[in-house]
């Protein structure tokens, strides 16, 4: 597959092996938790701009979001609905999809709408030409858009914080680390072994990728407010103790 087949939204299959389907060539990684008020449209936006990959969409909630994406497997029949039963957290959902993927190259996608599904295959082009090993969605380099978003003061100022604290950290600068979406091979992201079950797998994983020298790059992404439900970012309070664990996390994957 070339680049400018992602570019244009084509995700085609290898071919099938006899009497077989065909293997995609992306899996999408896409983790809720209680988002049934988004799935369907979360659904509908990366199935139309990626139509021929493979879309898991791993579910640790009570609600009902894994309903929703089953009753739509007829019509996408990319879609997997995966029950992540004693979800741990966004890096624990991860790492199911990462184990339930068949595709060489993945992508994580966040249901809450945050990002858009357009900017998909300029984030995964890198990727499947096999010119870098992972891809960084950013919302802070030059040519991103964050005109859609009402800007927290605590929320934003935490985010390029911990970058500045991450390129510190592994000697090169990095301007978003914890935007939801990435891209990555299987290769790399079995390398990197991410271990934290929460949300600091985010930041790990650009740090074990700059210590085994990887190649990285970042992408410049739209962003807007969160589509509806309720954000993990609900007050200054819980943003910093999520940098502190971030950085303290990143600390640790750096000296492994």
């Amino acid at each position: 597959m070339t680049a400018p087949d992602i570019l244009h939204g084509q995700v085609p299959t290898r071919p099938p092996p006899a009497g077989g389907a065909g293997t995609p060539e992306v899996s999408l990684l896409v983790s809720c938790r209680n988002e049934e008020a988004n799935i369907e449209r979360c659904i509908r936006e990366v199935a139309r701009v990626l139509p021929a990959a493979e879309i898991l969409i791993i579910d640790g909630g009570t609600d009902r979001t894994i309903e929703i994406a089953r009753t739509l497997q007829q019509e996408f029949p990319g879609v997997v609905p995966i029950k992540n039963i004693g979800d741990r957290g966004k890096g624990h959902a991860i790492k199911t999809g990462i184990a339930r993927a068949s595709a060489p190259v993945m992508a994580q996608f966040d249901c809450d709408l945050q990002f858009f599904a357009d900017d998909l295959p300029a984030l995964l082009s890198p990727v499947v030409s096999g010119a870098y090993d992972l891809a960084l969605g950013s919302r802070f380099l030059q040519g991103s858009d964050r005109s859609a978003y009402r800007s927290v003061f605590f929320r934003d100022a935490g985010n390029r914080l911990l970058s500045l604290f991450i390129s510190l950290l592994i000697g090169r600068r990095v301007t978003d680390v914890t935007a939801g979406v990435k891209a990555w091979t299987r290769d790399a992201i079995r390398q990197i072994d991410f271990r934290d079950d929460r949300y600091s797998y985010e930041a790990e994983m650009v740090v074990r990728a700059a210590s085994l020298r990887l190649r990285f790059c970042e992408i410049p992404v739209r962003y807007a407010d969160r589509a509806a439900g309720v954000s993990m970012h609900r007050n200054s309070a819980a943003v910093i103790k999520a940098g502190a664990v971030i950085m303290a996390k990143a600390l640790q994957a750096r000296l492994r």
